[in-house]
């Protein structure tokens, strides 16, 4: 069963994952959550949703997945949404130890143009909304 950095464990009502802390754990979830919402997951018939896959992810990062894609972009379904959050989860870790493209001095900006392929600006607007912050916070405000 999948816990998120904070400990929260209710996948029924992850949207309730974030705790109120600053602890790192907590801004981890806080960002988890935030990129899940911008790319829809939870949202009947979308293809996060669908494919158990809240970050939207087109790689597996060591996760169950079903061997299928979905969408024009191969957005990778995982066997169960246990194993969609824990391959977000990783891509995060990787980012905070230094094994990823996405950066710690990214900017959620300039890290929504390396993450997303449609809608930039937008998706960084909406993910920096839902983390209390600017567009231009980096990475490492939040995942260090």
């Amino acid at each position: 069963m999948y816990e998120f950095p904070n400990g929260f464990s209710d996948l029924d009502n992850w949207q309730n994952a974030d705790d109120g802390t600053d602890s790192l754990e907590n801004r981890k979830t806080k960002l988890m959550l935030a990129v899940a919402k911008a790319e829809g997951y939870g949202i009947p018939g979308a293809i996060p949703t669908r494919a158990n896959n809240p970050g939207d992810l087109t790689r597996s990062l060591g996760f169950s997945t079903t061997g299928e894609t979905l969408g024009s972009a191969g957005v990778m379904v995982f066997t169960t949404r246990d194993d969609g959050w824990g391959a977000l989860d990783r891509q995060f870790s990787l980012i905070q130890s230094g094994h990823s493209i996405h950066k710690l001095t990214d900017t959620i900006l300039s890290f929504a143009h390396s993450y997303t392929a449609t809608e930039q600006a937008v998706w960084a607007a909406n993910v920096a909304r839902e983390m209390g912050v600017d567009p231009n916070t980096t990475l490492d405000q939040i995942l260090a």
